[in-house]
């Protein structure tokens, strides 16, 4: 019982620690929380402030974030 209890305890700091290295990987890249999203036009402008503020119009294309 107790092995089994002390299992699941680094079962769940290995999911812990993985998700905090995980986080850390994601915002060196720009992928964090952190980042507010991209965006640009169709003719190319920039974009980024309006689509973060929400007022976005249907001609706002957002940039791709690639996935890890």
């Amino acid at each position: 019982m107790k092995s089994i209890i002390i299992g699941l305890g680094l079962a769940g700091l290995a999911v812990w620690l993985g998700n905090r290295a995980a986080g850390g990987i994601k915002n060196e890249l720009g992928m964090g929380q952190d980042r507010s999203g991209g965006a640009h036009t169709p003719d190319g402008r920039d974009a980024s402030r309006s689509f973060a503020a929400g007022i976005a119009d249907e001609n706002t294309i957002p940039n791709a974030v690639p996935s890890l």
